[in-house]
């Protein structure tokens, strides 16, 4: 009975001898396969950076091109409407002014209409 013994704990020695090699060579595929990954997202990490970099430089350059061009509407708008506050103001002066005038003058018509109607 020691002999069967013997060759099962001999031949349980072999097979986890056996499979600790199989599990190591299948450690030793998924590192090798992980190197390559990490190398191949490196490369394309370096890739992206490198066609990012003019693509944010030209988006800057079309941002500050577009923030100048509102600056400058937005002056010309601001002009704009100095120019129209300062005809309104002039013609409300006008309109108030011609008021006044027109209104003694149409009194002073009437007046004189009055005058001459009665004789």
């Amino acid at each position: 009975m020691s002999s069967i013994l013997e060759f099962s704990i001999i031949l349980l020695i072999f097979v986890l001898i056996a499979a600790i090699a199989t599990v190591s060579v299948y450690l030793v595929k998924l590192l090798i396969e992980l190197k390559v990954l990490a190398k191949n997202a490196n490369e394309t990490t370096v890739m992206i950076n490198e066609e990012i970099k003019p693509l944010i430089e030209e988006a800057k350059t079309s941002m500050e091109k577009v923030n100048a061009i509102i600056k400058t509407a937005e002056g010309q708008v601001n002009t704009l409407k100095k120019l129209v506050t300062t005809i309104l103001g002039f013609s409300t002066l006008l309109v108030g002014g011609f008021s006044k005038v027109s209104g003694g003058f149409f009194k002073g018509f009437q007046t004189a209409f009055n005058l001459f109607r009665r004789k």
